[in-house]
């Protein structure tokens, strides 16, 4: 905790930048390193124009995340390297059609999950487990988080209200398995 708190804000120290370049320590160290030090470029510019519970279902989102999707997807939605290679664990959310496009095609993956390749490509994780598997089990909840990831990683793309969640929910109630790319693609 003592080594954390000096190196508070301290991001052009050599020691820094070795973690960031992924060459302080072993691997997966390296890994636990740039996770934490994504937390602290923590925070959000909202438009002046951007109405109060919006802001909120947004910062809501983004402490699941931090909770949640950095351990694959990273402190900045690129994904993580497995360490040792230069293969990711997940693919990024920066720029992805997806997350960017319609909700109808995104919050299926979080009600059920998604398996396989994603627009061609194999990730390491294989597999994002549903949302619930994280806790995250109430739609408003669901709301903030994929809120959080269009806005911050979707080019500001509009937030999604609980309502657009539940109907979603109950579109695919009867589904248990996983999606594909290839399904999501033909909602």
């Amino acid at each position: 905790l003592a080594t954390t708190l000096s190196l508070w804000g301290e991001n052009e120290l050599p020691l820094i930048q070795e973690i960031k370049a992924g060459g302080a320590f072993a691997p997966a160290t390296d890994m636990a390193w740039n996770n934490m030090l994504g937390n602290w470029k923590r925070g959000i510019a909202f438009p002046n124009e951007m109405p109060k519970d919006e802001r909120r279902r947004i910062t809501g989102g983004e402490n699941l995340y931090f909770q949640t999707c950095v351990t694959c997807h990273g402190p900045e939605g690129k994904g993580l390297n497995v360490p040792g290679t230069d293969q990711l664990l997940a693919p990024s959310l920066v720029d992805s059609a997806r997350v960017k496009g319609k909700p109808s095609q995104l919050i299926p993956i979080f009600l059920h999950g998604l398996t396989g390749p994603i627009d061609g490509k194999t990730y390491q994780a294989g597999f994002m487990a549903p949302a619930a598997a994280f806790g995250i089990t109430r739609d408003d909840r669901l709301a903030e988080l994929i809120s959080y990831i269009r806005f911050v990683h979707g080019e500001r793309a509009s937030s999604v209200s609980k309502e657009e969640v539940t109907k979603v929910r109950k579109q695919h109630g009867d589904r248990e398995a996983a999606w594909t790319d290839l399904e999501l693609r033909e909602l």
